[in-house]
């Protein structure tokens, strides 16, 4: 049995706490809740799905930090080289969870899949009180099979909608983000039909 959490967030968060009606800094001070730690928890930030990796991490630093969490920094690794450097390693293995940002799924898992990183990051879950969350690419690719293509407008044809292998740290779910503003029931449909195993999860 998986000794882990994962937590998996829609997307979008409102990391600056401006919007006055559900205020989505409350998924992230649950994040910390659920980790070993609370506040004192360490958390490493994967900004690998990101075309801007450095300045999201730094702003999902500073989001945690002013939600009391101070011991906190980014991984910075654009390559799988670079996921494997020993440095990344061994702070991969003092942390107490992991927050993986939005971008590119596809990118994320290139960068990641199958690496030593990943293999660290598969035993914490699965051996130790770990979390690992991920917002809108970091939750797509916490499934087996993850949607990486295919625009609102053409999933309900067939072939609109391309998928890939993910993290595989959740077995027969396959998560899409951004449900409801960007209209993406149809998408889902076409991968649930394909895949009448799995059970298709929109998040907002």
């Amino acid at each position: 049995m998986t000794k882990g959490k994962i937590l998996i967030v829609g997307g979008a968060e409102d990391k600056e706490g401006n919007r006055d009606a559900y205020n989505d800094e409350t998924i992230l001070q649950r994040f910390i809740e659920e980790t070993r730690h609370k506040k004192c928890s360490r958390i490493e930030i994967i900004t690998s799905a990101s075309s801007i990796p450095e300045e999201m991490g730094k702003q999902y630093v500073k989001t945690f930090k002013r939600l009391g969490a101070e011991n906190c920094g980014f991984l910075l690794m654009k390559t799988r080289h670079e996921a494997d450097q020993p440095e990344n390693l061994e702070r991969l293995k003092k942390a107490d969870a992991v927050f993986t940002t939005g971008g590119s799924q596809l990118a994320l898992t290139t960068t990641l899949g199958g690496t030593e990183f990943y293999r660290i990051l598969l035993e914490k879950l699965e051996k130790t009180d770990f979390v690992y969350a991920g917002t809108s690419a970091g939750a797509a690719a916490a499934s087996e099979s993850m949607i990486i293509e295919g625009a609102s407008s053409e999933a309900e044809f067939k072939g609109g909608v391309t998928s890939a292998t993910g993290f595989g740290f959740i077995k027969h779910i396959v998560f899409d983000t951004h449900f409801i503003e960007r209209g993406r029931i149809a998408r889902l449909f076409q991968v649930v039909v394909s895949n009448p195993t799995v059970l298709g999860v929109g998040l907002e």
